[in-house]
């Protein structure tokens, strides 16, 4: 008697094991077929250019300010684009594992009042970095500038 129920006892242990071995299956086909057929992948479209580009933009004008390191030269700004280049007098040449320093340590956000604060919807800014050859480019800022804006068609 005692056996049968170990039998019993036995088989609802295999039971129990096959189906929680059916249902990690299942989980894992699942996770396999959702990963393939809506995980997207994505390739940015940038091309090799040597300009640092800020947009600091938020439909307002400028609402945050840097000073930048002294390594970095001011190009200008247009509408809330600040535009930087690594280099003073002339363009910084930086080779694999060369690093910058960092273009700023601290941004302010501008003196507003409430009422323009309200009327902002995004007070997030966008970073947007540019790295040029120097084969056939200036070495001269604002003409590097220049020949990043016409190649990578930048307004």
């Amino acid at each position: 008697m005692e056996s049968v129920r170990k039998d019993k006892v036995k088989k609802r242990i295999i039971a129990s094991g096959l189906w929680i071995g059916i249902f990690i299956a299942t989980v894992i086909v699942a996770y396999a077929i959702t990963s393939l057929y809506f995980t997207k992948s994505q390739t940015s479209d940038f091309s090799k250019k040597q300009i640092f580009q800020f947009d600091l933009d938020t439909g307002d004008g400028a609402l945050y300010s840097f000073d930048a390191d002294d390594e970095w030269c001011f190009l200008g700004e247009d509408e809330g684009t600040a535009v930087n280049a690594y280099g003073n007098a002339e363009m910084t040449v930086l080779y694999p594992g060369d690093r910058t320093s960092a273009l700023t340590n601290q941004m302010t956000m501008k003196s507003i009042s409430n009422a323009e604060y309200a009327g902002i919807d995004d007070i997030n800014f966008t970073i947007t970095g540019y790295a040029m050859g120097t084969e056939y480019m200036s070495t001269i800022p604002d003409e590097a500038w220049s020949q990043c804006k016409e190649i990578g068609n930048i307004q």
